[in-house]
């Protein structure tokens, strides 16, 4: 048997469509902020717009679960990097950008910056922290909602069968809040001794 589908049924690629143009119009995206924090907050935005989708439409969640997961855990690598990398320019020391995704790691990391340049937010990181780390359970390479099965052949997800998006949305708030307010305060003083 033989399927034939009508080019008038469905919207068909055609000869000549691109996926890169830049003619003008309102849709049109300037590449201009190539930042970790800048990335990080479009990762954050993306999931926040699949949140408000669910909420208005009281439907496609256990869909959406996948990518909400997903990009906020990008959300918070690309935080953690942004972090890191300026707390290193802070510091006066080469930037090395970390080359993994193990959210624990990048904590680890990031978190010495912060110690030592905000003795005094202790209780705030030691919260962030364990928050971190409860994600990096969940999730500690960025491979669980990526696929329905890990490279080494184990489902994803095996540890949870169901999450609450909106109390998770709320908690990525908090630590969004503390990240974003560390990198910028971090910002901020390089951009004073320059």
């Amino acid at each position: 048997m033989r399927i034939h589908f009508s080019p008038d049924e469905f919207p068909w690629p055609k000869n000549g469509d691109k996926l890169v143009t830049a003619t003008f119009g309102g849709s049109i995206a300037f590449l201009h902020f190539k930042t970790f924090s800048s990335y990080a907050s479009g990762y954050k935005r993306s999931a926040d717009i699949l949140i408000e989708h669910i909420r208005q439409q009281e439907s496609d969640q256990d869909l959406l679960v996948y990518p909400v997961i997903f990009l906020y855990r990008h959300y918070i690598e690309l935080m953690l990097k942004a972090i890191i990398t300026i707390g290193q320019r802070v510091e006066g020391c080469d930037v090395q950008i970390p080359p993994h995704h193990k959210l624990e790691n990048l904590w680890d990391d990031a978190k010495k910056i912060i110690r030592t340049h905000f003795p005094e937010e202790d209780n705030p990181a030691s919260i962030v922290g364990n928050q971190i780390l409860e994600f990096a359970k969940l999730d500690n390479s960025g491979e669980e909602c990526r696929y329905p099965v890990l490279k080494s052949g184990e489902p994803s997800l095996e540890q949870l069968d169901k999450i609450d998006l909106e109390n998770f949305s709320q908690v990525i708030d908090r630590i969004s809040v503390y990240l974003d307010t560390t990198y910028s305060m971090l910002h901020d003083y390089l951009q004073e001794m320059l």
